[in-house]
């Protein structure tokens, strides 16, 4: 007689226990049912590991590579927009001044050596097109203002390299590479785009302060640059607000310590200006810097 799911029969017992296994078993994979799979822990563990594996998104955060792009928040939005602000008043000035008195030309090459190191993955990765827009757009309008300054007239007639003399290559370049180097031997991570992107956040922290020597050398701040580094105080600020956001409302995010002490460092670097700056404003007066 036939048994659902067994095979009996007057057969050899090897015979009849291969039989039965065969009955018994389905002989496809996929007919098992699988696994839950939870997270995987290599994206909360085992950092060491996966180190390499770790994608940095363009506002400083990380991401794994399996996991979503980050989204748009209102802080990132407005901190990107307070970007774009600062950029747009700074052509303003120079373009209705018709000069570069009171513009620090070793600020701008500085944050064109971050925007240039922190955006080579505009080769290698696609996040999306606002994203591509806003690299291309940093680098671009930046590289202008620097060939403005330093090429073309009247502008360059009315720069004071005597007044923007802080030695950036010497006491801003050299030492965030090197501290770069140093940090990603700490993190195991070799990879070229690794350091210079690890760079460019160390340098990003600094670029702010030749501009403030210049202008605590001149005192009297004029209304469009008081405007310009207001705007690129507050992006940075703004882009504090988004990791903190990011941290508690997106699931792969990771920290990025670094990244938060250096920004912590560059928006400091702003408190006495910001300070002075809404005084002048509240009073209705202009804008001077104490000696």
């Amino acid at each position: 007689p036939r048994v659902t799911g067994v095979q009996t029969c007057a057969l050899p017992i090897s015979r009849t226990v291969h039989s039965c296994a065969s009955a018994l078993l389905p002989t496809s994979p996929h007919a098992f049912p699988q696994p839950l799979l939870g997270p995987k822990r290599t994206q909360h563990h085992h950092q060491g590991k996966t180190a390499s594996l770790v994608q940095k998104t363009s506002d400083g955060g990380a991401r794994h590579p399996t996991t979503p792009a980050a989204t748009m928040n209102i802080f990132r939005f407005a901190g990107d927009m307070s970007h774009v602000v600062s950029i747009l008043v700074l052509l303003l000035r120079l373009r209705s001044s018709k000069s570069a008195v009171g513009i620090s030309l070793k600020t701008q090459e500085l944050f064109l050596i971050v925007f240039i190191t922190r955006y080579l993955d505009l080769f290698t990765t696609f996040y999306s097109m606002y994203n591509s827009f806003m690299k291309v757009a940093y680098i671009a309008s930046t590289a202008y203002i620097v060939y403005m300054i330093r090429f073309q007239e009247p502008y360059k007639s009315k720069y004071d390299p005597a007044q923007d003399s802080f030695l950036h290559l010497k006491f801003a370049v050299a030492p965030c590479l090197g501290l770069a180097l140093f940090a990603c031997l700490v993190k195991g991570e070799f990879s070229p785009v690794d350091i210079l992107w690890t760079f460019s956040i160390f340098l990003e922290a600094l670029a702010i302060v030749p501009q403030l020597f210049v202008l605590q050398r001149y005192r009297e701040v004029e209304n469009l640059t008081g405007h310009y580094v207001f705007f690129l105080g507050a992006y940075r600020f703004l882009y504090i607000l988004n990791w903190v956001y990011r941290s508690y409302y997106e699931q792969f995010y990771r920290h990025n310590w670094l990244v938060y002490v250096s920004g912590a460092v560059q928006t400091a670097l702003y408190v006495d200006f910001f300070y002075y700056y809404v005084i002048s404003k509240y009073y209705g007066g202009k804008l001077t810097l104490p000696t």
